[in-house]
């Protein structure tokens, strides 16, 4: 058996945490390790569609349909289940395409989830990333952190373009209120033009800024 402990909708992956049985567990009988988890990692299903001058990939509902389906037993786990939907917050810099298909994502697994009566938080990105300290740590500082934090998925991280499953990861890791380690920030972000020595990378600080109540930025 295992237990099903934190599970993460975003739009760029889908991440489920699973602890065997015999794993072991702090108060509550939540793992106090996440290096102790069995990673599974399903990417976002995507469809290819027709534009006037290109082609263009964005979330293919049916698919999304499929894979919800497929994870209602554990979705409806709801004492041992903790998800979590980065809701999406328009950036001046982006295009429109990005604001269209961050917002794509964002309706459909929120509608996925309200039609099946499943809870959900709703952070932004500047919140939990921000308590992990990746503001302006960019695309690298995400998936070396996850690194450090999942090491047991280095296969599913070991491309740049990977910092999506790297950020669902992170989400997760966010959610689930297991503490990091000050190591395992100083070790993801050293080789980073901004890193700064003197940055409080504690376990007890980033507890203490989750336990304020989720705000919308």
């Amino acid at each position: 058996g295992s237990c099903h402990c934190n599970m993460v909708m975003w739009h760029i992956c889908h991440v489920q945490l699973e602890w065997p049985v015999g794993t072991d567990r702090g108060p509550g009988g939540v793992p106090l390790r996440l290096d102790q988890a069995t990673v599974r990692v399903f990417d976002m299903p995507t469809k290819t569609i027709d534009l006037a001058a290109r082609k263009r990939r964005e979330c293919d509902p049916l698919a999304i349909a499929q894979l919800v389906h497929e994870l209602l037993p554990t979705l409806r786990e709801k004492a041992a289940v903790n998800i979590l939907l980065e809701k999406p917050v328009p950036n001046p810099l982006n295009g429109k395409f990005a604001w269209y298909g961050s917002g794509l994502a964002y309706g459909i697994w929120s509608g996925m989830l309200a039609a099946y009566a499943i809870p959900a938080q709703e952070p932004t990105a500047r919140r939990w990333k921000g308590d992990l300290k990746l503001n302006k740590r960019g695309k690298e500082g995400s998936r070396f952190l996850a690194l450090q934090i999942f090491p047991q998925a280095a296969t599913l991280l070991r491309r740049k373009k990977d910092h999506g499953r790297a950020e669902s990861l992170l989400i997760a890791a966010w959610g689930s209120s297991i503490p990091i380690s000050h190591e395992a920030f100083v070790e993801a972000f050293k080789d980073l033009d901004d890193f700064n020595t003197d940055d409080e990378f504690t376990a007890e600080n980033v507890a203490l800024a989750k336990t304020e109540d989720l705000v919308t930025d």
